[in-house]
């Protein structure tokens, strides 16, 4: 696992996100399998799957016979969010691992977190994700990478 990050926290280092608290930028979701881009645009956002942790992982569930097989990375995730206040609602959320489209909301808990809420009806009804900003958490993974390599970290 320490070569991918190490790769994948390489290969994205250059992007930076803008000093104002906003949802634009990459995110990474839980379980650290893949990095998110975020575009806001008019008081809209749609989300694109960046990387994956297995660049050959394809969308095996989709429910477009014709698009099963193609690859996650670039695939569009979520779109049709439109902001209302500091929340983004009215989105829809395609979940390649069931290959089922939820309604979803985002809302931004701070400068690096946000959270995603996927649900069917109601968003009672529902799950949440907590995403982490691309640039705080490469921030910590070099820091305790950093710290491994001085004999810090402990397995």
């Amino acid at each position: 696992m320490k070569p991918f990050v190490t790769a994948l926290l390489l290969a994205l280092s250059s992007t930076s996100v803008d000093a104002n608290p906003t949802i634009s930028g990459y995110w990474v979701v839980p379980g650290f399998d893949a990095v998110v881009h975020i575009e806001t645009y008019d008081n809209r956002a749609k989300l694109i799957i960046h990387r994956t942790f297995d660049p050959t992982l394809a969308d095996k569930n989709n429910p477009v016979k014709a698009d099963r097989g193609q690859l996650i990375s670039g695939l569009t995730l979520g779109s049709g969010f439109n902001r209302q206040g500091s929340d983004w609602t009215g989105g829809e959320l395609y979940d390649p691992g069931s290959g089922k489209v939820y309604r979803a909301t985002i809302r931004l808990l701070d400068e690096d977190h946000l959270q995603l809420r996927g649900y069917v009806g109601l968003p009672l009804l529902g799950r949440s994700q907590t995403w982490v900003r691309f640039d705080h958490f490469r921030d910590s993974m070099l820091t305790m990478l950093n710290a491994g390599s001085r004999g810090e970290c402990h397995d």
